[in-house]
């Protein structure tokens, strides 16, 4: 049985398709609403990386910039100032999104 047929849904989020995001991150996030046989709901929330932008490691530019992000997310300013900084993390991944490693 599908998620639609069971009463779930699915929601993409293609982040590659984003050019309002001032950050340079990339990736598709993909959230999945199931129902269980009860009837009560399960949200989960997939996200799809290339190995140069999250390698699972510290290091990795998506983790790196994770805790500018959730101090940019706390502030109320429109202008957010770790964009600059986020844009340096994701930019030294761009060679590998380039050669798609």
């Amino acid at each position: 049985m599908s998620v639609e047929a069971s009463g779930g849904r699915v929601e993409v989020d293609n982040k590659w398709n984003n050019n309002d995001n001032p950050t340079g991150y990339v990736g598709v996030h993909t959230k999945v609403l199931m129902k269980t046989p009860s009837g009560r709901d399960i949200l989960s929330e997939l996200q799809f990386h290339l190995r140069s932008v999250y390698d699972g490691t510290e290091a990795s530019p998506k983790d790196m910039s994770h805790g500018i992000y959730k101090q940019i997310e706390a502030m109320p300013s429109e202008v957010a100032p770790g964009t600059a900084a986020m844009q340096l993390i994701f930019a030294t991944a761009a060679p590998g999104i380039a050669h798609g490693s």
